[in-house]
């Protein structure tokens, strides 16, 4: 999982900028379906540079290292699909912006994952603030 800051941004957070995050996910094979792999894949998600955007950010931070982020789906040509949703585009679309419910939703996904403030030990803590701390220092205009 990697992000930066973007001057971009994401419609109906004018003037706001954009975090982009970059999740690689190596190829395997699928526990559920024995001998049959996936392949490595690459996704990007959105939120924007706002308070509650670096909130859910931290949060999906936390996500990630407990492996949450993703499940296996067999069905699935990519052999993953989202477990927690990620809006995929800056514009309007299915998984794009705007849409005003999203970081509200997001955020009760998360705690429905069990990932919240309240639930993080002192060093999913520190490395989900170190990790906020970096990201929002890397203004990069990528227009």
């Amino acid at each position: 999982m990697s992000c930066f800051v973007s001057r971009m941004d994401v419609s109906g957070y004018t003037g706001k900028g954009t975090i982009e995050i970059t999740y690689i996910i190596g190829g395997g094979r699928t526990p559920s379906s024995p001998g049959k792999s996936f392949p490595s894949s690459e996704r990007t998600a959105y939120l924007p540079a706002t308070d509650e955007g670096f909130d859910a950010l931290r949060l999906l931070r936390i996500a990630f290292l407990r492996r949450l982020i993703f499940k296996m789906d067999a069905s699935n040509p990519a052999g993953i699909t989202w477990n927690i949703q990620h809006k995929t585009s800056l514009t309007n679309s299915p998984h794009g912006y705007p849409d005003p419910t999203y970081l509200t939703r997001l955020m009760q996904e998360l705690k429905d994952n069990g990932v919240r403030l309240k639930s993080m030990s002192e060093e999913e803590e520190n490395l989900s603030l170190e990790f906020v701390e970096r990201v929002m220092k890397t203004k990069i205009t990528r227009n």
